[in-house]
């Protein structure tokens, strides 16, 4: 069948329903399905679905999207449905199909044997397992010893579980026991598996799939040995592909008679990274581990040398059969090992501490090689040195024994190195004690006659040498101490040193001195390392080069090669004259790229070519001393003419200097201190001339800032030039610039005229154009002029200069406007001029345009850029100036425009003033059939029409209404009463051109609307009962025009109550203050229809004012009766206006429109949040949160702002509370860190106004990981022992519900198996318990009982929360939601946070109950007090008394809300755990002072999970527990005892004892009761 929560034609289910299906399958079937086909019911309202009809919480679908299916294998389905005013009339609510099916569900024993199979928990594929389900299967496959399960899926609740034995029966060894699973593998190896599945009767799930196979396998167990010369062995083989988790297997390999050492290769390799294979070099753990490996990639063979080898294999159950394991094969062989002494004599060879290049050496090896190759260098290279650091020793001695000298001696780890001997002789030794070997080592030796140098030596008058530290190897030697004293055949020559090789030891250095001795000059202070310096020149024809090396870098380092050369140079000395008209000045001549001025330098040049006007200098090359070392260069013939640049410094020096005087005077100094490569410079001259007072008449030229500039790169700083360009017989001019670049401050000016007082059309500067009057010049376009004549100057600054410009111009006719033109043609052009330039001073120019068709002219300007005011365009209809001016233009216009003109003849004027010119303007003209409005009466008697503010075949083409229009309509349908005028277009200047509707004949009627400008509100129709309406238009002399309107009317004749009458109202109470909304929450408008007839209406809204929202800002269509604007898609702190039309289509298309108007608020804005401290840690550390400085809308300038506190990690989204919405602005809250390492934390608060609109401020905070994994947390807080108080303990299930609940990083198999691992650590305390041992073991045990408790206790809080928020929702009434809808929206929030708080964090606080309190004295709340209360009461209850907050139990009475604390405790009782079979109860001092008798003392309960602590009991204790009367007002001493049996593993008792003194009237006596139970003293209950 079909279930809906409303049926028919009605698009939108009522507010205030309320409604229950209960869907029950039929005899034959047990199992319902329902599928969802539709949903639209918002969260203010209520859907429901529970696959039960009791004890199953209800599932939430109204933010479910459908389709959506729900299964019940408990045969019934019930499905509840409420909504509230929001909901009603605006959401089309729900559709859903309901069938039954019989399922076949497991049940009993299933045995098979067949090699292959599968089975699940239930047929059909959907829906869940049934409750109460006790299944199992032994699967035996025939003639296989290993059968292999796969559990594709498994998804139980808690309490429910599957279990896997390894044998036949629920007695054998456990393999898996889980609630969830995906594609699990489970290995039985006895050739029986036993699957067993239980399930309570309280929630359901999915339930499981599994597949097994049988096949033959052997995995390895315990010790194995060989005797065999060769062999293998593996952790696993035949038909399965992984090894088993948990393994511990071991094989002992020793070697035969006749071998030594027995080598390991393995062939697969692949396991878990926890799960080992570790190789012992003997027959027990004990020997030297030769290697442990795990993961992937096959490791290196493995040998050992002790005549046996261990191999152990150890896997954990992390494995879970997902790798591969290991093979290997084993072979014993004879090595032969270093021993005594060998004498090697050929001239290369090479050795090792054992033959074979595998394995270990022998322990207790004594070996000595000496080498006599019969040469003087021997030079030993190690491929490798591997030794156990500290005990097995390589030494190396320079001759034939141990008395020579020590030259290396090694120990532990090293790749390859060297170690040479220049003594003809090398011997080296190897020792090892017996504890650990290693890989020993490989080396080998060449030998020659090599050559090192020693002490001094003198290189004596040749040109050309080279030298270095030794020949004939790769290294120098340690302890090397040489020099070499260069001395040229010349002292005038120089000496230029250059390195081919350069690599040292650190602290083996070079020093390069120019002079005899280290006392002279130093070129080169301690060069070391890998030197790539350039060339060393020595000026004085001696250079000293000394080596020093020490005992660390012989041996490893190549040492270094020098060449030397010798060469002549050239310095400058003194004065010289040049006259050359090209030539090159230096301080000094020759001896290559390196070589370096003398000191003490002083020279002098002076270059005077003949007859040359200009001289430019360019250096080539320049490093000097800063400072000290200066060339000056002057432009005249000695150093009293203007300097032109002082020069000093290692950097190169590029500008060209340039002298226009014919001289230039050079002069070079330089101190005796640091000489450098100096510098070299060429220059060349000649006549060239720079700017000019020019005057060009030509049709074509050019000009430029010098000329010729072949050799001078730039122009002269502090010059003034100007050109004065006049082509005879042109009035137009065009400027080209080929070539633009000038120092900032350099100008380029343009002017259109033979001075400069005309204007200025260009001022170029740099390489772009810095300004121009007329336009903007982004770049350098060309410019030209009308007026026959064009001035450039150029003026340049005297510090810098540039590479200047030229520029070519070209000259052309230009044609201006007559002064009389007539024009007759349909269409046509006009313009101030054709041609280049700008149009003249004092132009006087007319058209009259008179086409020979149409009524109306339209110029279209393209171009229009006139001087303001000055200058203008004047349009007139008519023939002449003495028609009506339609336009004056004047100005710049950015873009083009268009001037109408209704009439068949335009007269248009062009006048200047004599001042400046612009670019001008440009037309087009084009002859149009339009029919404009007019002032004259236009009457509609018609049904239905249309008009605009111009009609006619060219009405489009025009574009835009006529100014100063003042245009009239009257609509007066005869026999017709009703008129809806709709605008299909309005779009006219702003608060200048109008359109006006009057509800009559003339405008004295009423006015109905008035628009400008772009109006959207004109797609309202407006309407009238009064069979009239009055239609005017009016725009002002603006040239700025809108493109008009255009309307169209129907009328009929209807009845007065026929038309719908509309009502607009905003519809959410919550979040208003009168005609104020909160933008951040849905504003929901409307409207209500009332007609003498009965529709159907078609409804039509419009947003107004502004004219538009997004596509999407609308949750209801723009179609629908009400409107339904999505949070957060108005903008705060503005007006909002929305329109409605109601068509009623029932009398034939009456409609009537409305609007309504509204305010949006700012949210609270300003505020900031403070958290201490900064940095914390994760679990521990408890931040202080506080916000400040929040500052309300203007609206609410007096209101109290609310906080609600949150955080968040890495996802902004996922944001979890830390409080309810509450007054204080300050909370404490600890933070979470699932990660390794430090992760920040955003802490945030939302800001809440008295409309709930909010804003939201937000800081971070590092929180670190704990250290420890999560089981040793909780390990630490079982270890405090008894905990001292109810907080101890409320952080220990916080925390638990935390990590249990609501850890992130972690999937639902993880988290199951966790619980798991807390179930494994509480069953092994139990089992390693002593009944003799203190009580403080049992009361470790037992706390870790009651957090497992805890866990489910919290699941079945949740549920139950669940359970209290839907009752609530449901028992919110009319008259509740009548006088303040915000109460029970604060309640229910409170409910949920409450819930989140004590599963997640354990610093939250319980809801305020004293607020719901409050509202309870409103008569209008009465008929939800008692709900509310139940509520209330049961939460706190559902949360035991707070334990799982951290807060103390209150009690609260007030009212009809009654609210009694679930249990009272002392001090002692705080913490304790029972953990016993029987307890016993001593009750003493019992009195009472107003009856004085007590027929009986009773123990009328005890409840364990302080769900009622009066009436509902868990433990019955018998019907009456009683004990002797006592006399009246007795005050008796002798204890009475009471004792009961309860079950292991209770959390915490409350005992109620009553003392009846009536058997019909129970009464609470004074009474003082102490209990006796292992493990805890209570002193009050």
């Amino acid at each position: 069948g079909v279930i809906a929560d409303h049926y028919g034609d009605v698009t939108n289910y009522l507010p205030w329903m309320s409604c229950f299906w209960f869907i029950r399958a039929p005899v034959g079937s047990n199992t319902v399905v329902v599928t969802f086909t539709r949903i639209n019911v918002p969260r203010s309202d209520v859907l429901m679905v529970t696959p039960d009809d009791a004890g199953i919480s209800p599932t939430d679908f109204t933010s479910v999207i459908a389709p959506r299916t729900v299964v019940s294998t408990r045969g019934v389905v019930v499905v509840q449905f409420g909504s509230s005013p929001y909901g009603g009339y605006v959401y089309s609510g729900f559709v859903a199909n309901y069938s039954s099916v019989n399922l076949d569900f497991c049940s009993g024993l299933s045995t098979v044997s067949a090699l292959s199979g599968s089975f699940r928990d239930h047929s059909g594929g959907i829906g869940d397992y049934k409750p109460n389900s006790d299944c199992r299967w032994l699967i035996q496959p025939s003639n296989r010893n290993t059968v292999v399960l796969t559990i594709n899926r498994l998804v139980l609740q808690y309490g429910d579980i599957v279990r896997v034995y390894n044998g036949q029966n629920s007695a054998a060894p456990l393999l898996f026991s889980g609630t969830s699973a995906a594609n699990q593998v489970v290995v039985a190896t006895g050739g029986s598996m036993y699957v067993d599945f239980t399930s309570n009767d309280r929630l359901e799930a999915e339930g499981f799939t599994m597949n097994y196979t049988g096949t033959n396998a052997s995995f390895c167990s315990g010790s194995s040995s060989f005797t065999a010369t060769s062999g293998s062995f593996a952790d696993h083989t035949g038909g399965f592909a992984y090894y088993l988790p948990n393994t511990q297997c071991q094989w002992l390999i020793t070697a035969p008679v006749g071998t030594n050492t027995v080598i390991l290769t393995f062939s697969r390799f692949n396991t878990y990274s926890a799960d080992t294979v570790k190789v012992y070099a003997g027959s027990t753990t004990s020997a030297q581990l030769l290697g442990s490996f795990f993961g992937g990639g096959v490791p290196a063979s493995v040998s050992s040398n002790r005549g046996a080898m261990l191999v152990v294999f150890e896997a954990g159950a992390a494995s879970n059969y997902r790798y591969t394991g290991f093979e290997a094969s084993f072979t014993s062989v004879f090595l032969e090992y270093c021993s005594g002494r060998r004498n090697l004599t050929t001239a290369t060879g090479s050795f090792s501490d054992h033959a074979g290049g595998n394995g270990f050496y022998k322990p207790n090896s004594n070996c000595q090689w000496l080498i006599v190759p019969g040469f003087s260098t021997i030079t030993l290279t190690f491929n490798f040195l591997r030794t156990q650091q500290g005990s097995d020793v390589v030494r190396v001695y320079a001759g034939s024994s141990t008395s020579d000298r020590l030259i290396l001696e090694r120990s532990g780890t090293y790749g390859n190195f060297s170690v040479i001997s220049p003594n003809g002789a090398m011997l080296v030794e190897f020792i090892s004690d017996g504890s650990i070997e290693a890989a020993g080592f490989e080396a080998s030796y060449v030998s020659s006659n090599a050559w090192f140098c020693n002490g001094h030596q003198l290189i004596n008058g040749s040109s050309t040498g080279s030298f270095s530290d030794h020949t004939g190897t790769a290294t120098y030697l340690p302890n090397t101490n040489c020099s070499w004293l260069i001395l040229a055949p010349s002292p005038d020559n120089t000496i230029r040193l250059a390195f081919s090789r350069f690599n040292t030891y650190s602290d083996d250095r070079v020093f390069i001195y120019s002079g005899p001795s280290t006392s002279s000059p130093e070129l080169a202070a301690s060069l070391s390392g890998s030197n790539t310096a350039p060339a060393y020149v020595s000026t004085t024809g001696t250079m000293l080069i000394t080596f020093s090396a020490g005992a660390n870098g012989g041996f490893a380092f190549a040492g270094f090669a020098a060449t030397y050369s010798t060469s002549f140079v050239s310095y400058c000395s003194g004065f010289v004259s040049v006259a050359n008209a090209s030539g090159a000045v230096a301080d000094h001549v020759g001896g290559g790229p390196d070589s370096t001025y003398a000191p003490s330098s002083n020279c002098s040049w002076l270059i005077q070519p003949l007859g040359a006007n200009t001289i430019a200098l360019n250096f080539s090359r320049f490093a000097t001393e800063s400072v000290w070392d200066a060339v000056l260069v002057y432009g005249g013939a000695d150093a009293s003419a203007p300097l032109l640049a002082r020069i000093s410094g290692p950097n190169a020096f590029t500008r060209q200097l340039l002298s226009t005087t014919g001289a230039m005077y050079i002069t070079f100094s330089s101190n005796g201190q640091l000489q450098l490569t100096g510098f070299a410079a060429t220059y060349q001259s000649g006549n060239v001339t720079f700017g000019a007072a020019d005057t060009l008449r030509s049709p074509t030229g050019s000009f430029a800032d010098r000329s010729p500039s072949t050799f001078v790169h730039s122009y002269l700083p502090g010059v003034s030039y100007f050109w004065l360009l006049q082509p005879t017989g042109f009035n137009g001019i065009t400027v080209t610039f080929s070539n633009f670049l000038t120092a900032p401050g350099d100008v380029v000016n343009i002017y259109g005229g033979p001075t400069t007082s005309y204007a200025l059309y260009a001022s170029y500067s740099g390489s772009f154009a810095a300004a121009s009057r007329k336009r903007s010049l982004p770049s350098l376009p060309s410019v030209s002029s009308s007026t026959g004549s064009m001035l450039i100057t150029f003026t340049s600054q005297n510090d810098t200069t540039g590479g200047g410009f030229g520029a070519d111009y070209v000259a052309s006719t230009v044609t201006f406007c007559s002064p009389s033109t007539v024009l007759t043609a349909i269409n046509g052009t006009l313009t101030d001029h054709e041609g280049v330039g700008f149009y003249p001073p004092s132009t006087s120019c007319t058209w009259l345009i008179q086409p020979i068709s149409g009524n109306t002219i339209v110029f279209t300007f393209s171009r229009f850029e006139t001087e303001s005011t000055f200058d203008t365009v004047t349009i007139y209809k008519g023939s002449d100036s003495l028609s009506p001016v339609v336009s004056t233009l004047s100005g710049f216009y950015n873009s083009s425009f268009t001037v109408v003109v209704p009439t068949d003849k335009a007269f248009m004027s062009w006048q200047t003033n004599a001042d400046g010119e612009f670019n001008g303007f440009k037309a087009s003209y084009v002859a149009l059939s339009v029919t404009f409005c007019s002032s004259t009466l236009v009457t509609f008697t018609a049904q239905n029409a249309t008009f605009a503010d111009r009609s006619g075949p060219g009405a489009a083409a025009v574009g835009s209404y006529l100014p100063d229009s003042a245009c009239q309509w009257l609509i007066k349908p005869a026999g017709m009463n009703y008129i809806s005028l709709t605008f299909t277009r309005v779009n006219t200047q702003e608060t200048f051109d109008y359109i006006k509707v009057y509800d009559g004949q003339d405008a004295t009627a009423p006015l109905l609307a008035t628009f400008s400008g772009a109006s959207v509100s004109s797609s309202l129709p407006i309407t009238t009962l009064g069979g009239a309406l009055f239609v005017t238009f009016t725009s002002n002399s603006d040239a700025i025009r809108g493109s008009g309107f255009s309307a169209n009317y129907r009328s009929r004749s209807i009845l007065p109550g026929q038309v719908p009458n509309i009502t607009l109202s905003l519809g959410n109470p919550l979040g208003t203050y009168g005609a104020i909304v909160n933008p951040m929450a849905r504003v929901i408008l409307v409207s209500n229809v009332s007609s003498s007839l009965p529709g159907p209406y078609e409804y039509q809204w419009y947003a107004v004012d502004p004219p538009a929202l997004a596509p999407f800002a609308t949750v209801t269509p723009y179609t629908s009766q009400v409107l339904v604007i999505r949070p957060r898609m108005l903008l705060g702190s503005r007006n909002y206006t929305f329109g409605l039309n109601v068509l009623d289509a029932s009398t034939g298309g009456a409609s009537q429109s409305a609007m309504i108007s509204f305010s949006t608020v700012t949210p609270p804005y300003g505020g900031t949040v403070h958290v201490s401290p900064a940095v914390g840690s994760s679990l521990n550390t408890t931040f202080q949160i506080q916000t400040s400085g929040w500052t309300p809308d203007s609206h609410f300038e007096n209101t109290t702002i609310s906080y609600r506190f949150f955080y968040y990690t890495n996802d902004s989204s996922k944001i979890s509370y830390l409080s309810a919405i509450q007054l204080n602005n300050t909370v404490s809250a600890r933070l979470p860190n699932t990660q390794s390492t430090p992760i920040n934390v955003t802490i945030g608060v939302e800001a809440y106004d008295s409309i709930y609109a909010y804003g939201v401020g937000t800081t971070q905070v590092v929180v670190e990981p704990y250290v420890g994994d999560q089981l040793e947390l909780i390990s630490q807080l079982l270890s405090l022992g008894s905990y001292e108080n109810l907080d101890d303990m409320a952080a220990v299930l916080g925390t638990m519900g935390y990590i249990v609940n609501r850890v992130e990083g972690i999937n639902d198999t993880q988290r199951n198996d966790y619980r798991s691992l807390l179930l494994s650590t509480l069953q092994q305390a139990r089992a390693d318990r002593n009944a003799s041992e203190a009580s403080a073991l049992e009361l470790q045990a037992a706390s870790a009982a009651a957090i497992v408790d805890a866990q489910q206790l919290a699941l079945e809080v949740q549920q139950k929360a669940l359970q209290l928020v839907t009752s609530l929702v449901a028992n919110i009434t009319t008259d509740y939601f009548g006088v303040d809808g915000v109460i029970s929206e604060q309640l229910a929030q409170s409910v949920i946070n409450v819930v989140g708080s004590c599963l997640g964090s354990y610093g939250a606080l319980l809801p305020n109950r004293n607020s719901t309190a409050n509202y309870t004295t409103d008569a209008a709340l009465a008929s939800v007090a008692s709900s509310v209360t139940a509520a209330v009461n049961a939460l706190y209850e559902a949360t035991v008394a707070g334990r799982y907050c951290g807060e103390d139990p209150v009690a609260f009475s007030s009212g009809p809300i009654e609210l009694v604390t679930a249990v009272q405790l002392s001090d002692q009782l705080r913490g304790a755990v029972f953990n016993a079979r029987s307890a016993s109860i001593n009750v003493s001092n019992v009195f009472n002072s107003s009856t004085g008798s007590c027929t009986n003392l009773q123990v009328v309960g005890i409840d364990t999970d302080l769900g009622n602590n009066n009436s509902t009991e868990d433990i019955a204790v018998g019907t009456v527990l009683t004990v002797n009367s006592y006399p009246e007002n007795g005050n008796f001493t002798d204890g009475v005892v009471l004792s009961f049996e309860i079950p292991q593993d209770i959390f915490i008792l409350d005992v109620t004892v009553l003392c009846r003194y009536r058997p019909d009237k129970p009464e609470r006596w004074s009474v003082d009761v102490t209990c006796e139970v292992e493990g805890c003293n209570l002193s009050h209950v």
